[in-house]
């Protein structure tokens, strides 16, 4: 909670010089603010729009403004904040107060002298001055703010003097080129990341008055070899020296009486718990240790074996945490429980046996652990974590036992290594993702105890082939087998109630679908392989072989997604709504009429469908939305039946081409449409710029816009009718009303050709 109380305060200092406070004088390029008789540097007001102090400044002890003499005592919050150009600044002993991020990133500034009338520095003072090589702390300072050195990346050296009693969080945080640093006597406290992620730091004598050395405090210290814990240190915080990767000696003192290296282990062990606080690549972990904390020995790269004995019972979170060079584990028979990224990024790790007695892996344990190749669960777990194992590729083999009951989030994701696996029928929830990019997965079996399988559980495992969904499942989700392009053949038992949108989207090889007869929720009608929600006779999901029916009333969002084999499609005049990525990038389709009973076409519907030549849009289509045909690169021919463009409610850029490098020409593509509307195409935006010629063209009487003029048209007009349904085209003989007379217009129409 303290470092999100302290992250929300330094993002509010941050953002202060955007607001810039007004000033009340300026003398010689300093700007001033008046308190009495004395004075406060403060910001330039118009730094945003170009402003701000340059080169070097010095500043005066007393100024003179329209006759009266001010005491400068004073430097204002942010006073030169982000004043890149700035390289010097010379403070008068009449300034006794620096504000918050007074000197800020202030990346030209090369050195400092604080004159001994200040007696602290706030916080954030000199924060992220890139360019500070050296800095002057007189003994006149008691306090050090949080985060007043922070991100002095050349600062080499500093002197702390015996004044100051605490050092705060990220003080000197990533003070990169910092060797060597000066603890004095006087101070108590080491605060939290005080020191984190000086790379450069090889020693650090911590004195014998310190009593707290708080989280993360040296984490990052590379460079270290020696750390000595003196015997006053009460209190030694989480991860205080993680990934001091060069650490190779541990030593408390033998008088302290709350930590101890018993046995010459090379280890800081918390005496009372008997609990292993931090480690280093040199350390034997005692057969008295208990607990292993969180972050003891992570980051320690040189480590490559280690032995946990049979006394411990617990491996903390982030335990071992890129140990990349980790080799060899052995986890001794009594570990109950390993902690959430307990070996992330363990590299170099080949096989882990884990014993009986665990019965808890936390979320990520061996996550990203690319060189692991086998694993063997054991029967004590009930649950895989969320993340377990995920981007482990080389991971090709792991046994799940029947004592697991679920298998969390992202479990094994990205394992492209791991050809087979078999979920026990003990399984009944399977997480979201759990599987997915597992693209080497040639051999699945789902336990008959599953009732759900979740968002893109199984997307991109392009190498599976065949799958048999238990009648126990219930419910398949958003992208659940998305990308699976080796399947051929899908069957969808009676026990599914519920499959969202999407779900066998981009299953390119698919050519067979078929749902059980016994479905009272989904049926493949006629052997259409499809998948058709029976109530609605929406279509869920298709294949290059499904044949839509005429009692197909929408076409599901993703239906047909990236279907590449589809070379054609009849959509019959039962369709009504087509919905987003039905079809997109079915880049093996050249040609597509839209029946007139279509109304409305969802965004990207047909995004991507780049073989595409001739598109057929019916006058019945009241909303297009956004890039509905973006990227049909080779659409030549689009013949759009619509007579009043204006009045279609559609998004932008509906038959956009997005190229990364240049622009894509439109001059090759014609916009064919009724007679008298070429004008209004012209003038709507959202259809001229992407033709490079609209011609007048479309046959009067096509009323089924089939491109055709016969008896189907005659019976469109009847349809229209008898339905009391009427559109524009099929007003014929152009009276403004659909009747009889339009029924002999279309009779003549076709005695005349």
């Amino acid at each position: 909670m303290k470092s999100l109380i302290i992250s929300a305060l330094l993002l509010m200092a941050l953002l202060l010089p955007a607001t810039a406070a007004a000033y009340d004088f300026e003398v010689d390029g300093i700007y001033y603010n008046v308190n009495g008789n004395e004075a406060t540097v403060t910001c330039v007001e118009d730094y945003w729009n170009g402003k701000s102090y340059v080169d070097d400044v010095t500043i005066p002890e007393t100024v003179t403004y329209d006759g009266t003499n001010y005491s400068v005592t004073a430097i204002g919050n942010d006073a030169f904040a982000f004043c890149s150009g700035l390289t010097s600044v010379t403070i008068p002993n009449s300034v006794t107060s620096i504000g918050y991020s007074a000197f800020s990133y202030c990346s030209g500034l090369t050195n400092m002298t604080i004159p001994n009338s200040i007696t602290s520095i706030n916080n954030c003072t000199f924060q992220g001055c890139s360019g500070l090589t050296s800095v002057t702390i007189p003994t006149s300072v008691t306090h050090i703010g949080w985060c007043a050195f922070s991100g002095c990346s050349r600062l080499t050296n500093v002197n702390i003097p015996t004044s100051v009693t605490s050092i705060e969080y990220e003080t000197f945080r990533s003070c990169s080129s910092l060797t060597s640093v000066t603890i004095p006597i006087s101070v108590t406290t080491i605060g939290e990341s005080a020191f984190a992620n000086c790379s450069g730091l090889t020693c650090v004598a911590i004195p014998n008055a310190v009593t707290y050395i708080g989280n993360a405090a040296f984490a990052g210290c590379s460079s270290i070899a020696s750390v000595t814990i003196p015997n006053s240190v009460t209190y030694i915080g989480n991860a205080a020296f993680a990934y001091c990767s060069g650490l190779t000696n541990l030593v408390v003192e033998s008088q302290n009486t709350t930590y101890d290296s018993r046995n010459n282990c090379n280890a800081i062990i918390e005496t009372a718990s008997n609990s292993l606080i931090a480690g280093c690549q040199n350390t034997v972990i005692p057969n008295s240790v208990t607990a292993i904390r969180n972050s003891a020995f992570a980051g320690c790269s040189s480590m490559t074996s280690v032995d946990i004995p049979n006394s411990v019972t617990s491996i903390g979170n982030y335990a071992f945490d890129r140990c990349s060079n980790l080799t060899s584990v052995k986890i001794g028979n009594s570990v109950t429980t390993i902690g959430n990224y307990a070996f992330w990024e363990c590299t170099s790790m080949t096989n882990i046996a884990i014993p009986n007695s665990v019965t808890a892996i936390g979320q990520s344990a061996f996550a990203d652990c690319s060189n692991l190749a086998s694993v063997t669960i054991p029967n004590s777990i009930a649950t895989i974590s969320d993340g377990t194992f995920s981007n482990c590729t080389g991971l090709m083999s792991v046994t799940i036992p029947n004592s697991v009951t679920s298998i969390g989030e992202r479990a094994f994701h990205d394992c492209s290594g791991m050809t087979s696996i078999t979920i026990p029928n003990s399984v009944i929830t399977i997480g979201d993702r759990a599987f997915f990019g597992c693209y080497g997965l040639t051999n699945l079996t789902i336990g008959n105890s599953v009732t759900h399988i979740g968002y893109e559980t199984f997307t991109g495992c392009s190498g599976l082939s065949n799958v048999t969904i238990p009648n126990s499942v219930t419910s398949i989700s958003y992208s659940a087998f998305e990308g699976c392009n080796g399947l051929t053949s899908l069957t969808i038992p009676n026990s599914v109630t519920n499959i969202c949108s999407g779900a066998f989207a981009y299953c390119s090889g698919l050519t067979n679908i078929v749902v059980e007869s016994g479905n009272t929720t989904y049926d493949s009608r006629n052997d259409c392989n499809a998948i058709i929600e029976t109530e609605s006779n929406t279509l869920i999901a298709g294949c290059q072989n499904t044949v839509i029916l005429n009692s197909v009333t929408a076409i599901e969002s993703c239906a047909f997604a990236g279907c590449s084999g589809l070379t054609s499609v009849a959509i019959p005049n039962s369709v009504s709504q087509i919905y987003r990525e039905a079809f997109r990038n079915c880049d093996g389709l050249t040609s597509i009429i839209i029946p007139n009973s279509v109304t409305y076409i969802g965004n990207v519907a047909f995004d991507g469908c780049s073989n595409l030549k001739n598109l057929t849009i019916p006058n019945s289509v009241t909303q297009i939305d956004w890039v509905a045909f973006t990227d049909c690169n080779g659409l030549t021919d689009v013949y759009s039946f619509i007579t009043n463009p204006s009045i279609v409610t559609s998004g932008a850029d509906l038959f956009r081409v997005w190229l990364e490098d240049g622009d894509f020409y439109y001059s090759g593509r014609t916009l064919h449409v009724p007679h008298g509307t070429a004008e209004a195409y012209q003038a709507d935006a959202r259809w001229y710029p992407f033709f490079g010629q609209i011609v007048e063209d479309l046959m009067t009487g096509d009323v089924n816009s089939d491109l055709e003029v016969n008896i189907a048209d005659i019976n469109a007009v009847i349809d229209q009718i008898l339905a009391d349904n009427y559109t524009a085209i099929g007003d014929v003989n152009g009276d403004d009303e659909v009747n009889i007379a339009d029924v002999n217009a279309v009779i003549d129409i076709i005695l005349d050709n």
